[in-house]
């Protein structure tokens, strides 16, 4: 049985494990050299990655921006970081305020770090080595000097009781218990008011996924690869004799199935989206 891949979801909900909730305490690691990234004398000097270890200077608030753009805020002295065109594209914490030349696109990587592309040269922001790890938003093209891990400091969100995160260094037998109690109390449940997401992180997973009503599967890898399902996620008929025109309101998104046997079963109508 060859692999099944379901297309991607945006990149807002594929970064919902990977980054802070809202404005949440980060720190940024360069790939170029893998240090921390500092707001260099408490803000007063240019970005620059050369910390083996974060304390204050290395946090930052990353922001959501209505444009769905990102921001980035210096913790240590409340300021927002910007690109200085007067000093080649370099970022500096020293603004109080978000402008153009505070935004920067936040692009996921298929590693699973992250690249900013600054709003106001489009150029992407480097962690350059010969600079000695100085920011500068400079370059035309995304590549390791240009990747950085978001790294949060401030615990996992907390995204309610009804949203349920797994990652492979979980007993499988647990992950399948916490989707089987989901099912049970989604299975029949047409008019009710449970409203469900299961979310799994990359990695490969040998459970049994039933999806219900109300019940969101997501992957949150940057490409769908990155999670496999190696057993069923189905959605099976609420009526008699295999009738499946009652099955609703369910959606499984940017993971890959490999199913045993024969195949897989997606019995559904309407408003059940499986990409």
């Amino acid at each position: 049985m060859s692999k099944l891949r379901i297309f991607r979801i945006p990149a807002l909900v594929a970064a919902l494990c990977a980054l802070p909730a809202g404005a949440r305490a980060a720190n940024l690691v360069a790939s170029a050299n893998h240090d921390f990234v500092t707001a260099e004398n408490a803000g007063a000097s240019f970005l620059i990655a050369n910390r083996t270890a974060a304390s204050a200077w290395e946090e930052f608030q990353v922001l959501s921006n209505s444009d769905g753009t990102t921001s980035l805020q210096a913790s240590i002295n409340g300021r927002f970081v910007t690109v200085d065109a007067g000093n080649g594209g370099r970022l500096i914490a020293s603004q109080t305020a978000i402008g153009t030349s505070e935004k920067f696109r936040m692009v996921s990587q298929s590693n699973g770090t992250v690249s900013f592309q600054a709003v106001v040269n489009n150029s992407w922001v480097s962690a350059d080595l010969n600079i000695g790890g100085t920011l500068i938003a400079n370059r035309a093209a995304a590549s390791t000097w240009e990747q950085f891990t978001i790294t949060g400091t401030g615990g996992a969100p907390n995204f309610g009781p009804n949203v349920v995160i797994f990652d492979p260094s979980m007993a499988q037998s647990t992950i399948q218990g916490q989707i089987n109690t989901i099912f049970n109390s989604q299975q029949n449940s047409q008019f009710g008011t449970g409203r469900f997401a299961i979310v799994f992180k990359p990695g490969t997973y040998n459970v049994n996924v039933p999806v219900g009503y109300y019940t969101q599967v997501l992957g949150v890898g940057a490409l769908p690869d990155q999670v496999n399902i190696t057993n069923q996620v189905s959605s099976t008929p609420v009526l008699a004799n295999n009738n499946a025109l009652q099955n609703f309101w369910r959606g499984v998104e940017n993971l890959s199935v490999t199913p045993p046997g024969s195949g897989m079963l997606w019995a559904v109508s309407q408003a059940v989206p499986f990409r």
